[in-house]
């Protein structure tokens, strides 16, 4: 495929000479043309094209103003100018198949290459709507005005219409197409070229073929989730779960930033990293009483209910801070805090290693005391579960050249106790919920639906089919987000789970008994 481009040469010569300068043009017009119909100057997927303004040298004897390439690939095709600058590696920013194409082009910065001075990404994905919903929010642009108001504004960018966000070093583009079953993204980045990027998008083209697909309805049209009692064995042990509904359902979750905390009548829960409520636990039931107020920016990743009734949330972004009498208070000093009970001391979990492990000291007026508290025997706390009870400190990581994930027992002074380690190899990853029932202990771990230890830290048992315990309509990793301890008995975990219409997903909580 040969791609043009018009370009005019300067200082062509007119007078005496004239027809004789044309005829030299014209005998190196047809030298050129030769050259094209000879020489095969395509690549796999990119072409590299001699250009009308190449033509357009051989015709003035001077240089090419410019060369235009072509990316040729599933479902987008890009023309773009390389005197602009943009470049990229074909082996490694160019990903085709039969279910998506992806592009990374960029300019690279002349002060240091590896950086960019515009950055493009270009996604054309076949697949359900799901991923296109969960884009949909994150731009900050609300599901029930797109589709059923229509409120915002459509752009046409090659050849479909785009949702677009931008600001003044950044522009994201969204679409979907319902028919092709088509996810298209956009996102370009720079300070300075974002006129480089519009003109590179211009010679965007999706390719869209109409295969007469339908999306699976909206949240608000679709049919919530349910679930039957179950029972499933976890080694010796009989666990049996009933679905514990909602009301009203929590949906669209977000993967993290969910937590749950119970003492058998009334309950909280934190969605979305961002949203607060407290429930009343009724007939085995949670019904909503009232929200609690945590501002527009809030993004909180833990939570923990002291026994004064106080609730504590954590963040890296926002820091800590203490809810009480319907009173916010921040807490300065540490972010993902982890309270004891008593409510007078805590721990952070954003912590990356042990041994660097902070004791947070919180008076009653939210001064704050930092004091050194080394969990030596944890390498590393990566990603890290951590948790308080009125007997241990639970925290998930890895040991001294480990690469497989434990949890670490210990009391409240930080002196070790236990080691509780995998059953089979990979079977844990992350953890969600750790915590010591009657006989033994439990985690609800990434890897696996649930896994139990004796008193001695023995493992008893896994429990890897998710569908034995929750009856999810979904394959795949169990979809832990937290759990809690009731004092009669019983746990209730918090997971995440698609509809079975896959119109969105839901928080789900579960009572699970039999430990």
């Amino acid at each position: 495929m040969l791609v043009s481009v018009s370009k005019t040469c300067a200082g062509i010569r007119r007078g005496p000479e004239k027809e004789d300068v044309f005829a030299a043009a014209r005998r190196r017009k047809r030298v050129c043309e030769r050259s094209m119909t000879m020489k095969d100057i395509s690549a796999r997927k990119v072409m590299s094209v001699l250009t009308a303004a190449g033509l357009a040298a051989c015709l003035c004897g001077g240089a090419a103003r410019a060369e235009v390439k072509k990316i040729e690939a599933t479902y987008f095709t890009l023309d773009y100018e390389t005197d602009a600058g943009w470049t990229f590696d074909e082996k490694k920013d160019l990903k085709d198949s039969q279910k998506a194409s992806t592009l990374r082009i960029r300019i690279p910065s002349a002060a240091d290459p590896k950086r960019s001075d515009a950055l493009v990404d270009v996604k054309a994905n076949i697949e359900n709507q799901s991923n296109f919903r969960r884009y949909l929010e994150q731009f900050g642009f609300d599901p029930y005005e797109y589709a059923e108001k229509r409120s915002y504004t459509l752009v046409p960018l090659g050849g479909v219409d785009c949702l677009v966000k931008e600001d003044s070093s950044r522009i994201n583009y969204l679409a979907r197409v319902e028919g092709a079953g088509e996810t298209i993204q956009i996102s370009a980045d720079s300070k300075e070229k974002l006129e480089d990027v519009r003109t590179l998008l211009k010679g965007l083209q999706f390719k869209v073929t109409d295969a007469g697909k339908k999306d699976g309805p909206w949240y608000w049209n679709g049919t919530p989730y349910a679930s039957a009692e179950h029972s499933a064995e976890v080694g010796s042990v009989t666990l049996n779960s009933k679905h514990v509904p909602i009301d009203p359902i929590i949906i669209r979750s977000v993967i993290g930033g969910n937590r749950i905390w119970s003492d058998g009548t009334r309950a909280y829960i934190l969605s979305n990293a961002c949203k607060l409520a407290e429930y009343a636990l009724d007939g085995g039931k949670l019904v909503k009483k009232a929200d609690i107020e945590l501002g527009d920016k809030a993004n909180y990743q833990t939570m923990t209910v002291t026994d004064d009734g106080a609730v504590w949330l954590g963040g890296v972004g926002r820091g800590a801070c203490r809810i009480k009498d319907g009173a916010v208070e921040k807490i300065k000093g540490p972010r993902e805090l982890v309270m004891h009970p008593s409510g007078t001391w805590g721990l952070e979990r954003s912590c990356r290693k042990g041994a660097e492990m902070k004791k947070y000291e919180i008076a009653a007026d939210g001064t704050v005391a930092t004091v050194d508290f080394p969990l030596a025997e944890i390498d590393s706390m990566v990603n890290a579960y951590l948790r308080i009870d009125a007997n241990h400190i639970y925290v998930s990581g890895r040991e001294a050249g480990s690469k497989t994930t434990a949890l670490f027992v210990y009391d409240h002074g930080g002196k070790l106790e236990k080691i509780l380690r995998e059953p089979a190899q990979n079977s844990m990853g992350g953890v969600f919920f750790a915590g010591e029932t009657a006989n033994g202990f439990v985690a609800l771990p990434l890897q696996s639906t649930v896994i139990l230890w004796d008193k001695e830290g023995n493992p008893i048992g896994r429990l890897n089919d998710v569908k034995k315990l929750y009856d999810s309509p979904t394959t795949g990793v169990a979809a832990n987000e937290d759990g809690v301890l009731l004092p009669g008995g019983g746990l209730l975990t918090l997971t995440r789970r698609e509809r079975a219409d896959k119109s969105t997903y839901e928080l789900v909580v579960f009572r699970v008994d039999g430990f």
